[in-house]
C-alpha cells in the first residue's frame, strides 16, 4: 500500500503517513481539502482527491471498496480488489487498476494468462479505460503508470543526485591523494577516507526518504569542502631545487567535486520537498 506526504500550513514536507493516519489527521484539521500531497513514488495531487478524506473528494485516488461493490466500482486487474471506476492507481497494491490481466475488472475473479474474455461474466480482458478527473480535483489526472522497475525512481532527481555524489565521494578513496613521481598513496592510507563521514547524513536521508535538512544538508557539503581545501594545503611540499611544489591527487580534488554534487543535490531535494 503507497504511503503519502502533505505540505503542513507553514510549507514543510511532512511524512510519511499510511491511510489511516491520513484520516485521523484529517479528522484533527490538519490536513483539509487543499493540502498538497504526494505518494512515495513522488506523483503529486491534493487532499480533496482522497474520497473517505472529504464530502467533495473526488475518485482520482483508490479507497478500499465494500465486499459487495456498488454502482461505479471496477477490480483492479492487478490485486482483484474493487476499487472506483475513474480511479487511476490502486491503494491496495499501488498499480494502475487497469492494464493488467490477472484479475477481471467486471467481477474480480482470477485469470489465466492466455483468456481474452472472462468465463465468469463475458466481458472482455485487457480492454482499459482512460480515467477522468473527478469534479473535486484541479482538473487533470494524476498519472500514477503501472508501476517502475527502476529502484531509485522513488529517490527523485535530488535523491540520485546525492547518491551519485556519494559514490564519487567512495571512489575518490581509491585515488591517489597524495602523489609524487611515481610514489602515490591512496584516501586510505592518508586518512582521507574519514572526510566521508559527511555523506552519512545525507545519504541515509535520501534512503530513508525523510525531508533533508537544508541547513544539514549544505553543512556537511561545506565541511567536506573545507576538509579538502586543508588537505591540500597542508600537502605542500619544499622542492630539491628551491620552490615549492603541491604533492595532492587526484583524489581530492574529485572529493571535492563530490561536496560540489552533494550542494547540487540537496537544492533540489529541498525544492521537490517545498513546491
Amino acid at each position: 500500500m503507497p504511503n503519502f506526504f502533505y505540505t503542513d500550513a507553514n510549507g514543510q514536507k511532512q511524512g510519511p503517513v499510511n491511510d489511516q493516519q491520513l484520516k485521523a489527521l484529517a479528522a484533527q484539521g490538519i490536513i483539509t481539502p487543499s493540502t498538497p500531497m504526494e505518494t512515495d513514488s513522488g506523483h503529486k495531487g491534493t487532499a480533496g482527491q482522497l474520497p473517505g478524506l472529504f464530502a467533495a473528494a473526488s475518485a482520482l485516488f483508490v479507497q478500499a471498496a465494500p465486499a459487495t461493490p456498488s454502482a461505479g466500482t471496477i477490480f483492479c486487474t492487478n490485486c482483484g480488489n474493487s476499487v472506483f471506476e475513474n480511479a487511476v492507481a490502486c491503494m491496495s497494491c499501488g498499480a494502475a487498476p487497469i492494464g493488467h490481466r490477472k484479475f477481471c475488472r467486471q467481477c474480480g475473479v482470477a485469470l489465466n494468462p492466455e483468456q481474452i474474455v472472462c468465463v465468469k461474466c463475458g466481458s472482455a480482458i485487457g480492454n482499459t479505460r482512460v480515467a477522468q478527473s473527478g469534479g473535486g480535483g484541479t482538473g487533470q489526472s494524476l498519472n500514477f503508470g503501472t508501476g517502475s522497475t527502476n529502484p531509485l525512481a522513488g529517490f527523485g532527481t535530488g535523491g540520485i543526485t546525492i547518491l551519485a555524489a556519494a559514490g564519487l565521494a567512495f571512489l575518490s578513496f581509491f585515488l591517489p591523494w597524495a602523489q609524487l613521481g611515481m610514489l602515490s598513496a591512496n584516501g586510505f592510507s592518508k586518512g582521507g577516507f574519514l572526510f566521508g563521514v559527511v555523506f552519512i547524513y545525507p545519504v541515509w536521508a535520501v534512503l530513508a526518504k525523510k525531508i533533508i535538512n537544508q541547513i544539514g544538508g549544505y553543512s556537511c557539503a561545506g565541511i567536506g569542502l573545507f576538509c579538502g581545501i586543508c588537505f591540500i594545503t597542508t600537502h605542500q611540499i619544499e622542492a630539491p631545487f628551491g620552490g615549492s611544489t603541491n604533492v595532492s591527487g587526484a583524489g581530492v580534488l574529485l572529493f571535492m567535486c563530490a561536496c560540489i554534487a552533494l550542494i547540487v543535490g540537496v537544492v533540489l531535494q529541498c525544492r521537490s520537498s517545498n513546491p
